[in-house]
C-alpha cells in the first residue's frame, strides 16, 4: 500500500487544475503506456500520451474529481465532467514506478450507445483538429459492464 501520494499524482492534479502542461510532462514516466480501445493499440511513450491527454483536457469541461482509491503502486481516480450538454463519469487508473510516475495510464467512461456521441465528436474535432481526432480514433467497442476506456 502507498504510504505518501506519488510525486506524479502531485504534478498530474496540478496539471488538472491548472491545465500546467510542464506539470504534465514531469508527471509522467518516460515510457508511460496509454491504454484506450478507441486507439488502434496502446501506445508508449511521454510524447504520445501528452498529445492525447492534452487534446482531451481541452474537450473536457467542468472536470472533477470525487474519489481516490489506493493500492500498491496504483491509484484509481473517479471523474466527472461534461461536453456541452452531456455529463461524463468515469475513472482513470494510474500505475506508479519506483520513481512515482505513471508508467501505465487508462481511461475508462460511461459509454454512449456503443459509439461516440455527435457532441463529443464535434467538440473534439474542433479542438485537436479533425484529421488528428480520426486518425488516432476508432468506434467505440463497449464491454458488458458498459464502461469504455476512451479519449
Amino acid at each position: 500500500m502507498m504510504n505518501a501520494q506519488p510525486d506524479g499524482l502531485t504534478k498530474w492534479h496540478r496539471f488538472v487544475s491548472e491545465k500546467d502542461m510542464q506539470a504534465l510532462a514531469e508527471a509522467l514516466a518516460d515510457d508511460v503506456l496509454l491504454r484506450s480501445p478507441v486507439l488502434w493499440k496502446p501506445k508508449q511513450g511521454k510524447a504520445t500520451a501528452i498529445l492525447h491527454i492534452s487534446s482531451v483536457a481541452r474537450v473536457l469541461e467542468d472536470f472533477t474529481y470525487q474519489r481516490q482509491f489506493v493500492g500498491d503502486n496504483a491509484v484509481v481516480l473517479e471523474f466527472s465532467a461534461r461536453v456541452g450538454s452531456l455529463s461524463v463519469k468515469g475513472v482513470d487508473i494510474f500505475q506508479f514506478n519506483a520513481a512515482g510516475r505513471p508508467t501505465d495510464y487508462k481511461r475508462s467512461e460511461r459509454r454512449w450507445r456503443n459509439n461516440w456521441h455527435p457532441q463529443i465528436v464535434q467538440k473534439s474535432e474542433a479542438n485537436c483538429g479533425a484529421w488528428q481526432f480520426h486518425r488516432f480514433s476508432l468506434p467505440v467497442h463497449t464491454s458488458r459492464t458498459g464502461f469504455v476506456a476512451s479519449f
